[in-house]
């Protein structure tokens, strides 16, 4: 029993590491698209939390070109 229960602390553990570290790479995207947006009405509507960070950018950030599987995982962050 005592075995199960750290299994499942340590499946929770990763879980959240996982978690955090997409929260992370997220907020790496979100900063950089602001830093540099060229369409400043776009720029601020996603620095408001009113849009997503266009697809179109994100796909060719070197992260996304490297790991393409990272799009579905950031998704649930970009979605507004």
């Amino acid at each position: 029993e005592r075995d199960r229960k750290q299994l499942l602390r340590d499946e929770e553990y990763l879980r959240m590491r996982n978690e955090d570290s997409l929260t992370n790479q997220y907020h790496i995207f979100f900063v950089r698209y602001l830093r540099n947006a060229s369409d400043t009405e776009l720029q601020q509507k996603v620095a408001n939390g009113l849009a997503p960070i266009p697809e179109e950018w994100l796909k060719i950030q070197p992260e996304m070109v490297k790991d393409p599987a990272l799009m579905e995982l950031i998704k649930k962050f970009n979605e507004r």
